[in-house]
């Protein structure tokens, strides 16, 4: 739509995660 916006986000990695980090949804939304 015009005047509208967009929100894009990505997730960088410092270390690798654990089993149960990547399993829990809400350490992926802010």
């Amino acid at each position: 739509k015009k005047g509208g916006r967009i929100a894009i986000s990505d997730i960088v990695l410092i270390r690798e995660l654990t089993k149960e980090m990547k399993q829990d949804e809400k350490l992926y939304c802010g």
